[in-house]
């Protein structure tokens, strides 16, 4: 055929379009796996994926893993150190400026101040218990010894 690019044929490409139509905005490792296997599911048998297209995928997917440990890394990195940040608070007053949203829709910020008791990271990031109540970090405007 001469619409074959790299040994793919137009069945081949529609099935690695359909595999990766499920796809948002960018491919994983599971989808990047996906794509693979069905093209070498629907390779032409005549006409086998070329040694050197096969390396090639094969190193992408390696860089691909590379990159994912990498940013893996980095976030547990960034998680460490601000809850080492947020550490040196326990024991300091604390100001804290809160956004309420009241029965009727509108919102009210809502100021407080209290002695850092402990921090803790959860889904949504690394809060501080003060006066019992976790604040996020972003909540602090201010810090006193």
């Amino acid at each position: 055929m001469s619409s074959d690019v790299t040994g793919l044929n137009n069945q081949t490409a529609n099935a690695i379009v359909k595999a990766g139509a499920k796809s948002s905005s960018s491919l994983g490792q599971a989808d990047f796996l996906k794509l693979l296997t069905t093209q070498l599911k629907y390779q032409d048998p005549q006409k086998p994926m070329e040694d050197t297209a096969f390396i090639s995928q094969m190193a992408q997917f390696s860089a691909l893993q590379a990159q994912t440990a990498l940013n893996k890394t980095i976030t547990d990195g960034q998680a460490f150190s601000q809850l080492t940040e947020a550490s040196a608070l326990i024991g300091k007053t604390v100001h804290l400026q809160t956004i309420q949203k009241s029965a009727k829709g509108d919102e009210e910020v809502v100021e407080s101040s209290g002695t850092v008791q402990q921090v803790s990271k959860d889904k949504d990031g690394v809060k501080v218990l003060v006066d019992n109540v976790l604040y996020s970090m972003g909540d602090i405007v201010q810090v006193n010894n």
